[in-house]
């Protein structure tokens, strides 16, 4: 079985599902905004760059 990263699985889905809603914020049980597919891997790519500008390497854990 060949194990796939979560990464790797969120760009094929935003490139199946693109402007589709991938989350709904509620407010007091109400939808509020939305998050499609690819403003979730837009913002995934955004988080991932940071952490890597900032000297966050694979493997490193949580100092404390």
């Amino acid at each position: 079985m060949k194990t796939e990263s979560i990464y790797c699985r969120l760009e094929a889905v935003a490139a199946a599902h693109g402007e589709k809603p991938a989350l709904t914020f509620l407010r007091d049980g109400s939808p509020e905004d939305e998050l499609s597919y690819l403003q979730l891997l837009r913002d995934v790519n955004k988080f991932a760059h940071t952490l890597l500008d900032r000297g966050v390497k694979k493997g490193d854990l949580p100092s404390g």
